[in-house]
């Protein structure tokens, strides 16, 4: 395959590109896995607050419309199956991803000083008598 012609403005914004490709199965495992992560992440762990759940809404969200990605490609629909609207998808998910990696690693020396503070401070409450 030529490069130039898949970084060409007519190849990205056809609007109607073909719908005969092997790339079906891959699309519909990664953004079934997606929204599978998201929906099992808000869904079981959404009582722990784990750093999962900050990930599963960009996942649930970005495999959503991938799948409707993957639905338009299926049926021809105009708009709906270009390949600009697959990469903006993708681009969105890597930003919005790296957004949140970002705040997570800059907040963590506060969140483990914090958890530091807390520990020293519990050693000195009572414990809480067993009743049995």
């Amino acid at each position: 395959m030529n490069y130039s012609k898949v970084f060409s403005k007519a190849y990205i914004f056809n609007s109607t590109p073909s719908p005969e490709s092997n790339l079906y199965p891959i699309l519909l495992a990664v953004f079934g896995a997606m929204v599978l992560f998201g929906a099992l992440a808000l869904i079981v762990l959404k009582k722990e607050k784990m750093l999962l759940t900050k990930f599963a809404t960009p996942a649930l969200t970005c495999g959503i419309l991938g799948l409707i990605h993957v639905f338009g490609r299926y049926e021809s629909l105009p708009f709906l199956a270009t390949r600009y609207y697959l990469l903006s998808v993708i681009a969105i998910f890597i930003i919005w991803v790296a957004v949140i990696g970002v705040k997570l690693l800059r907040g963590l020396p506060t969140h483990k000083k914090m958890e530091k503070i807390e520990l020293r401070y519990n050693k000195y409450l009572p414990k809480s008598k067993k009743r049995g």
